[in-house]
């Protein structure tokens, strides 16, 4: 076998394998170094535990369709549990049951109901019933107040029933409002509802408008609303509402017409580039803003219409090989990023300039140890400012996979002053918590790219010692 980092996954009925978790991802693994022979090697499996109880109300009504989980106390054990967070997760049936089965441990037992109208009890007087908040076994509002339920290795444990406690606000709000600019169509206005702050949203909801522009938006979540009317016509800007107690009433959208954006390509290398320029919606309101973009003439002119108001990010689909974006002006305005704000419907100008004088970054991931990283689970990300660093980023100019010979590279790096940030599923922790995985990106070297330099850095990964210290 090639050295490198290995997943092991065991199965026998009725028994399950962990070991010392070595990074953020859950499963357990063994690492081969060259020329090492392990011999003798043991995988102990464990039995599996049982967690069973009911879900109640406060009458002591049997719960159906309510989510149950088991958080474990400790997650230092890696079980290869596919959720990634080790928790055991399970429905009430119409009895109120619930069954979870996983690795031996002590855990957290936490009941939600799911508030969904086609659930909610409905009395015989016609009232409907109050909000139940999300409850720790056996009956209380946090963890710290909740009780552990210590489930020993091969054991059945029952009678772990949670009585839900009413919450104290509610946990569903009402949006409503009107929308403006309506045109005299059968077209249908779509009034779009997602939840959640910017970029991490969480929630999406939507309605038809009456033909007066009037619409209604139930049971959505407490926090950030990001709302947008959409119509064949165009879209409204989105408007942004934030629920914490009340509904949200008279809520004003107005309809505006696409706009078009024309403009020129200027390539600073041979020939003029074939392909589109493309607009991306950075927040969507759960509106389909997928333009076909502006083919490029021999000329490098292009015209891009139907576009909705809002923000997009410019791109060149697809870039020139060895190629950066050097610069854009919109409607004559110098940008200092690639976003551009689409106000109005009026035509907007839009110059783009690329060069064909890229730099080019590449080297070696190791060990502590100075070894070379092989055939591991690995990212390597290229942060020009950790405050805005993402883990999440798909870029091929800020993150590449790490190849098996442990080598990285990345081909078209526009001239700044960036840092490295190397991330190994199975040795380094705390990476996935976006606050300490800014921590880790500003923790490396800075180092300045020239126009057209041809750099190699190796650099080290890091390990979880290294994660916890600078997490802290």
């Amino acid at each position: 076998m090639p050295a490198g980092t290995y997943m092991l996954v065991a199965q026998l009925r009725g028994f399950v394998y962990g070991q010392p978790r070595r990074g953020e991802i859950p499963f357990p693994a063994v690492v081969l170094k060259t020329g090492e022979k392990l011999g003798d090697f043991k995988l102990d499996m464990m039995p599996r535990v049982v967690i069973m109880g009911r879900v109640l109300d406060q009458s002591g009504d049997p719960i159906q369709y309510a989510e149950v989980e088991a958080e474990p106390a400790s997650n230092r054990i890696a079980t290869g549990n596919l959720s990634g967070d080790g928790k055991l997760r399970a429905q009430t049936d119409e009895r109120g049951m619930y069954r979870l089965s996983g690795f031996p441990g002590k855990y957290y037992v936490k009941a939600s109901w799911r508030d969904n109208d086609d659930t909610r009890e409905i009395r015989t007087d016609g009232t409907v019933a109050g909000n139940y908040a999300p409850t720790y076994y056996p009956s209380a509002a946090g963890k710290d107040d909740g009780t552990l339920v210590d489930a020993a290795p091969g054991a059945d444990v029952s009678g772990i029933d949670i009585r839900l406690i009413q919450s104290a606000k509610p946990l569903r709000f009402t949006i409503s409002g009107i929308v403006r600019g309506l045109p005299d169509s059968n077209d249908p206005c779509h009034v779009i509802v997602q939840t959640g702050e910017k970029y991490q949203l969480t929630n999406t909801q939507s309605t038809i408008c009456g033909r007066d522009g009037k619409f209604v938006v139930r049971g959505v979540p407490a926090g950030l609303q990001r709302i947008v009317a959409q119509h064949s016509s165009g879209l409204s800007a989105v408007t942004e509402v934030r629920i914490d107690s009340a509904d949200a009433t008279d809520v004003q959208l107005t309809l505006k017409s696409n706009a078009e954006v024309a403009g020129k390509l200027v390539f600073e290398g041979e020939g003029t580039p074939k392909g589109k320029i493309r607009l991306t919606a950075l927040i969507s309101g759960g509106v389909d803003r997928s333009l076909g973009g502006g083919e490029i003439a021999s000329d490098g002119l292009f015209r891009i219409t139907g576009v909705p108001m809002g923000e997009f990010e410019v791109t060149v689909d697809p870039m020139p090989e060895h190629s950066f974006l050097k610069s854009i002006q919109f409607n004559g305005a110098t940008l200092s990023g690639r976003v551009v704000n689409i106000e109005s419907s009026r035509a907007s100008s839009l110059q783009i300039v690329i060069s064909s004088k890229a730099a080019q970054l590449s080297g070696m991931l190791r060990t502590k140890e100075g070894e070379p990283l092989l055939n591991a689970l690995a990212m390597v990300f290229l942060v020009d400012d950790s405050e805005k660093a993402d883990i999440g980023v798909r870029d091929p100019q800020r993150s590449v996979q790490l190849g098996n010979d442990g080598r990285y590279s990345f081909k078209a790096v526009r001239p700044g002053k960036y840092r490295l940030l190397a991330i190994d599923a199975f040795r380094s922790t705390n990476f996935s918590d976006p606050a300490s995985f800014k921590k880790l990106a500003a923790a490396g070297e800075e180092f300045e790219v020239k126009e057209g330099d041809q750099l190699k850095r190796d650099l080290l990964v890091s390990t979880a010692e290294r994660t916890n210290a600078i997490s802290k």
